[in-house]
């Protein structure tokens, strides 16, 4: 598993990857200090991770193919992402 931290304006988003290959983000709100003028303590300033997981498919506009667990036919192995550039 992987883990990103990083901040953008008054918020701080996490992001993991875990060993099945899953991508999830939460995010919590860091400024005010938790806990202080209304934003709530701990873990309550923070949000539920949400799984960001792309499916397999084709952007239409630059025909990048990416597979996820072999989704798109491209023989990927399970829990392995491959992706195309033409």
């Amino acid at each position: 598993m992987s883990t990103t931290l990083s901040t953008l304006g008054s918020r701080l988003y996490i992001t993991v990857v875990s060993i099945a290959e899953r991508v999830a983000q939460a995010s919590c709100k860091v400024s005010p200090t938790p806990g202080s003028g209304g934003n709530p303590a701990w873990p309550g300033n923070c949000d539920d991770f949400v799984d960001l997981t792309p499916s397999s498919g084709q952007s239409a506009s630059s025909g990048i193919i990416w597979d996820v667990n072999g989704e798109n036919g491209a023989g990927v192995q399970p829990n392995a992402c491959a992706i195309r550039i033409p």
